[in-house]
């Protein structure tokens, strides 16, 4: 590990955990596939379980019982080793569960998944800035962020193996469907990573906030026409304003996933809050440029005071007056 990096899956579980925060759970750097258990009518005799001794009840499919005896065993809180047999109820027990570890295995996918997207925005708009090493000195050397304005799917890969293809080919590209898969994937050699001051810089200006029961998570044209709206409303502000990672990249396939999220970046504040304090105005007029710019969003007063001065401070060389910090001051 080159020193001052972090590897690219380190930086994933960074910036899901601090994207989704107490929901993450870890699972998501391996969800893996998980299954239900038979259900226990595919098991039991159907019919005979109500008629006869709870520790009796019979067993109509040796194989399938045997094959999930040891996982039902578990889920229903029993030992493994000396359970004997499990009744219809134990393996009915075991069985809801094992419908609650899928679901949570798919949650997990689906985070996953969506980080993955907040990666690939973050990149190809330059704020996350990947590298890689140079086997022929050792140097670190930056990796282009046009790559990252491609189809989810294409940089996909990238992101399961933690690192680039070796071949050209596969730049901006998938191999054709059914062909040679595995050669693909073992193409995958180039290790990603990410300076610790750029990823800490990231991590520090993330500001998120979820869906509300309102919002319409799959009206990716609104939420884009919305962006355009207020980009117009900033329209003095720097034109590198931070796009909204919200919408799909480029030429995405596919539904947005249900975890799907708006966010914007400390960055897009400072400039509102930059460009009133040019013009002089107070906190309050601020705040309510910000609540126009970007409607919904859930910042506060008292961290709008505090940006407001900051940049005041930077600005003038000097603190606001009161009034400057509740009214607009004239110029």
């Amino acid at each position: 590990m080159p020193p001052g990096y972090y590897f690219l899956p380190e930086v994933f579980e960074a910036v899901g955990r601090k994207v989704f925060d107490d929901e993450w759970t870890g699972l998501e750097r391996n969800p893996g596939h998980v299954e239900a258990l038979p259900h226990p009518s595919v098991i039991y005799d159907p019919t005979a379980y109500v008629f006869v001794d709870p520790e009796e009840d019979e067993v109509t499919n040796a194989t399938l019982y045997f094959q999930h005896e040891k996982r039902a065993a578990l889920l229903a809180g029993l030992d493994p080793e000396t359970c004997e047999s499990l009744t219809f109820a134990q393996w009915a027990r075991a069985y809801e569960r094992s419908l609650a570890e899928v679901s949570k295995a798919e949650e997990s996918k689906q985070r996953r998944i969506e980080t993955f997207r907040i990666l690939q925005r973050l990149a190809s708009g330059g704020h996350l800035r990947f590298e890689m090493r140079d086997d022929q000195n050792g140097m670190m050397r930056p990796v282009a962020s046009h790559i990252w304005n491609c189809r989810f799917e294409i940089a996909l890969p990238r992101f399961e193996r933690a690192a680039l293809s070796s071949n050209i080919t596969y730049a901006m590209a998938l191999p054709p469907s059914g062909s040679a898969l595995e050669e693909f994937w073992e193409t995958f050699i180039i290790d990603l990573f990410v300076h610790e001051s750029n990823i800490a810089e990231v991590l520090a200006n993330i500001y998120y906030q979820p869906f509300t029961e309102t919002d319409d998570k799959n009206d990716i044209t609104k939420i884009r026409a919305s962006e355009l709206l207020a980009l117009a409303e900033r329209k003095a502000a720097p034109a590198q304003t931070t796009q909204s990672i919200t919408a799909n990249p480029p030429e995405s396939s596919g539904p947005p996933s249900e975890k799907a999220f708006k966010a914007v970046f400390t960055d897009d504040i400072r400039a509102i809050v930059r460009e009133c304090v040019m013009q002089r105005k107070g906190a309050v007029p601020t705040k309510k440029a910000i609540d126009v710019a970007l409607p919904g969003n859930n910042i506060t007063r008292p961290r709008v005071r505090a940006l407001h001065a900051e940049i005041w401070d930077e600005v003038y060389g000097e603190k606001p007056t009161v009034g400057a910090n509740s009214r607009s001051v004239p110029g």
